[in-house]
Formats: structure tokens, C-alpha cells, sequence
């Protein structure tokens, strides 16, 4: 009777020993996690920035996210910074994360070597906390104001995936769309309340970590004018996926949203950022990426530049049927 009791209370007892690698701490399921079992890791800071919230560390066997449950006492720390912590695991908001209570750097080191990944890889989730490469083209690239980082989108794979940086390695951010970029950096997830992932970026730490594959053709007038009519047909260049210009006329527009545009008996959709005034019936030029619609292709992430002023429309009359 006594010796039962003995081992099950042996058994419900938390242990003592500290989880010593992130892979230990990660592998708990939600319930567990929230025991505030003890962790005690060493290993490598992958990201560190206090204006984005993101504080990552890997070791030997994975990375994850650390926690400052004190903002007051939360070190400054640098990637590729070694160091020694201790906390609690914690089941984190979609992955477990590590709540840490100290942390003292013990050492400088180059960052581990970057896993190759797809899109689809990053999709699962799996590669949460990570520290990852991937290879894109991009569509996209703006500085934020508020934050004064770089946000880049890059197609690769099978998806989109936003970059953030705090450096570019050209002038100008349009001096990167259209390129072909290498990209290394901590995979971050966006989630719901119900821990499921709906969104996911990666963070570069460092100017390095940004590589140009191949530079873009940075002077849109050496594009060459399509019809709307070609997109998306077959050809034998070795362009595909690469910005595209087409010529028009503007018969709607809805300022940083998009805009129709009408070449002769077709029409397109024009995805655009643009907030220029653009008059219904000016004749335009649209440079921007291919996209598939529901029916008809389209153009995506589009620059815009007024070719001549706005002239009369004449509307085409069509029956209930045409339509």
C-alpha cells in the first residue's frame, strides 16, 4: 500500500534536471510544456531584435524562440553570440518556447550552417524558430517608416514569403525587384488563437545574409511592350517569371489597390501600390509580374507610369447575353 503511493507520487513529480537541449524542450506536447519544467541550454543567438519582438537561440540539435517575461532586464544580445541560459519551457502561443530567467554570453562564433528550404517546407511549420536558406525571386521591397526595416517578398516554390532586414545590399529597394536573391535567416510563424499557422516571414540578421543571384533589369524602358493577349503563352524565352510591360488605357482605378486597363478589344487587371492620380481614359504603361486570375491572367506587384492624357472613352454596347 505504502510502496504504491511512493510510486506514484514518484511518477507525478516534476524533475529536477533541466531539459539541456532546444530539440528536448520543442518535442513537448502543449500540456506538458505548461509544467514550467526547468531548461538549462547552450547554444547560439540566430536573431535578436527588440522592435520586432524576436529573440532566437539554436544549438546542436534545432533553434527556438526565447521568451523576456521582464522587459526591464532583457540583455541585449547579438547573433552569433554563444551563451549559456536557464528558464522554463513553456507551450508558447503555437510551439513551445523557452521563458528565460538568465542568460550570460560565454563566447563569439560563426552562425550554424543555414538549412536548404522550399516553401512547402516552410508552409508545414515545421521549420518554426529554424535557422534557413532559401533562394526566390523578388516581387517586392519597401521600407517601413515605423520600423525602418526592409519588407521583401520573394516568390519561391510554391508561395510567397516575406523577408525582413534592416539592410539591402543595393541603393534603392527598386534596385532589388526582379532579382534573384539567396537569403538566409530565422523562419517565423504568424498564428490564431487555436495555435494554427496562418502566415510565415524570415528574419535576416545580418547584411550577408541577403546574396544577389542575378541582378534585375533595373531600366524598365528596356522591357519590351506585350500585348495582354500574349500573357501567359507559351514562349521560348528565358525570361518567364520576370517582370513584364504592357500599354493601355485606364478605365478604372482605385489608388494603392489596382486598376483596369484597356488595349484595344482586351482588357487587364493591374495589381499596384500606386497612389499617383491617374485619369480615367490616360494611356499608360504597366510593369509587373504575371499572375494567374480566376479567368484571365494579370499583372501583380505593377509600377505605373502616364504615357499621354486622358482621352475620351468610347464604351463597347453589348447585350445581357455578351456579358
Amino acid at each position: 500500500m505504502w510502496l504504491g503511493l511512493w510510486l506514484v507520487t514518484l511518477a507525478g513529480a516534476q524533475p529536477t534536471v533541466p531539459l539541456r537541449t532546444v530539440s528536448a524542450v520543442r518535442s513537448l506536447p502543449p500540456a506538458q510544456a505548461a509544467q514550467n519544467l526547468p531548461v538549462a541550454l547552450h547554444g547560439v543567438i540566430t536573431y535578436f531584435d527588440a522592435a520586432l519582438f524576436s529573440y532566437f537561440i539554436q544549438d546542436e540539435t534545432c533553434g527556438i524562440y526565447l521568451y523576456f517575461p521582464n522587459s526591464q532586464t532583457q540583455p541585449n544580445l547579438a547573433p552569433g553570440q554563444v551563451v549559456d541560459l536557464t528558464g522554463h519551457a513553456s507551450p508558447g502561443e503555437y510551439a513551445p518556447v523557452v521563458q528565460v530567467d538568465q542568460v550570460t554570453v560565454v563566447g563569439l562564433t560563426n552562425l550554424p550552417v543555414a538549412k536548404p528550404v522550399v516553401y512547402e517546407d516552410l508552409a508545414t511549420g515545421l521549420e518554426d524558430s529554424q535557422w534557413v536558406e532559401v533562394t526566390g525571386l523578388v516581387r517586392s521591397c519597401v521600407k517601413s517608416p515605423a520600423s525602418g526595416f526592409y519588407e521583401i517578398e520573394i516568390s519561391t516554390g510554391g508561395g510567397r514569403l516575406q523577408l525582413f532586414s534592416r539592410t539591402i545590399p543595393v541603393g534603392m529597394p527598386a534596385e532589388l525587384v526582379d532579382g534573384t536573391v539567396r537569403v538566409r535567416g530565422v523562419c517565423t510563424t504568424q498564428f490564431n488563437h487555436h495555435r494554427q499557422l496562418f502566415s510565415i516571414h524570415l528574419m535576416v540578421p545580418r547584411a550577408e545574409d541577403l546574396q544577389i543571384l542575378a541582378r534585375p533589369v533595373v531600366n524598365l524602358a528596356a522591357i519590351p511592350v506585350q500585348s495582354a493577349s500574349s500573357l501567359l503563352q507559351f514562349t521560348s524565352q528565358a525570361n518567364l517569371g520576370h517582370r513584364v510591360k504592357v500599354v493601355g488605357k485606364v478605365i478604372y482605378f482605385f489608388p494603392g489597390q489596382e486598376l483596369y486597363l484597356q488595349e484595344e478589344s482586351h482588357g487587364l487587371l493591374i495589381q499596384t501600390t500606386s497612389t499617383n492620380s491617374l485619369a480615367i481614359g490616360a494611356m499608360v504603361e504597366a510593369v509587373g509580374f504575371v499572375g494567374k486570375g480566376e479567368y484571365t491572367p494579370l499583372l501583380q506587384d505593377a509600377e505605373v507610369r502616364s504615357l499621354q492624357a486622358a482621352a475620351p472613352l468610347i464604351p463597347e454596347h453589348i447585350n445581357p447575353d455578351q456579358a
